[in-house]
């Protein structure tokens, strides 16, 4: 068993974050009809890709400081349903301040935990640990490619993706003459995505540096996984082929979203980094989020990615360490 990450943070240095559920219970099911959830292609090769389970603990540890501390609160992003995934919350550690915990979605692919107490007095100790349940399926990509096509009709769940982000954008002129010669729209659309899949793979060289955004990522033929990722994506877009960022257990990838000959969307996922997959996961992970500008209450701006959080007033910042923790499943 991997011993527990726990991250320490003082609490001016903490970034914020989400949840949903509430108790000792499965989270309900997505429906299969919301186009931000709905199908994505389990191919015909489906049965064979038997389910893989896991657990998965988050959890917070808050010392107060040298002095009283009001209104205490700690967010924590946690797992959700999706077609490929199923959760339940099956364990809790939870110190009495923090037993009225709330679950709540920020975005339809961003859940959070939300712990709060009035009161933390001086070197105060409390914790919340949830464990999970996580049963992931393997996704095999679709057989017949050639009927897949760019969606016409974008609603106003789709119409997210297909827009510029702080991050991710193809504001740039340079980028924009290049997608003419990098996609050939007379081609079928899944050979589309495979053009903007292949170029990303073959021009920009991953780094290790902080993210930045899309075009420098473009410009400078190189960026960190996340800019990769969201370069992918921010391309699809162009293209009008709606697409968005999934955040995984140490990691991320691309969806984008083709329909059938009755309009019948599905989600698609493609490993624009390490192993090339297109429209397959052969080896899945623990789904964070889905989608790359999530908008909380704690913060102004959209977040591409929404992390741990906490905050209190008071003259003696408390100090607040945060954990996620991978842990076999249980059959």
């Amino acid at each position: 068993m991997p011993p527990k990450v726990w991250t320490t943070y003082p609490l001016a240095a903490i970034l914020s974050c989400c949840c949903l559920i509430l108790g000792l219970e499965t989270i309900p099911a997505c429906a299969q009809t919301d186009p931000l959830r709905g199908g994505l292609g389990f191919g015909a090769g489906a049965a064979e890709n038997r389910p893989q389970n896991v657990r998965w603990r988050v959890g917070a540890k808050v010392v107060g400081g040298a002095a009283r501390s009001q209104d205490v609160v700690v967010v924590l992003p946690v797992p959700t349903n999706w077609p490929e995934q199923r959760v339940e919350l099956v364990e809790q550690q939870v110190s009495p301040q923090f037993h009225n915990f709330q679950f709540r979605t920020v975005a339809p692919g961003a859940t959070q935990v939300v712990a709060r107490t009035p009161v933390l007095n001086p070197n105060q100790e409390l914790e919340i640990v949830l464990t999970f349940s996580v049963e992931i399926t393997p996704l095999a990509a679709p057989e017949e490619t050639n009927l897949l096509r760019i969606p016409k009709r974008i609603n106003k769940d789709l119409k997210p993706f297909l827009e510029n982000t702080r991050e991710i954008s193809f504001r740039n002129s340079r980028l924009i003459e290049l997608m003419r010669t990098v996609v050939d729209r007379e081609q079928p659309a899944w050979e589309q995505v495979r053009a903007i899949f292949d170029w990303v793979r073959e021009n920009i060289e991953s780094v290790d540096q902080m993210p930045t955004d899309t075009v420098d990522c473009f410009q400078k033929r190189q960026g960190s996984p996340e800019d990769i990722v969201g370069l992918f994506v921010a391309m699809c877009r162009h293209n009008k082929i709606p697409a968005r960022m999934v955040w995984v257990e140490g990691t991320q990838y691309a969806e984008f979203y083709l329909v059938n000959e009755q309009e019948e969307g599905q989600w698609y996922p493609a490993h624009v980094l390490g192993l090339a997959e297109l429209g397959a996961i052969h080896e899945p992970r623990v789904i964070l989020q889905k989608g790359d500008s999530i908008k909380v209450p704690e913060k102004e701006l959209a977040q591409r990615f929404i992390a741990e959080f906490g905050r209190a007033k008071g003259t003696a910042s408390p100090t607040m360490t945060f954990m996620q923790e991978l842990l076999p499943g249980r059959n």
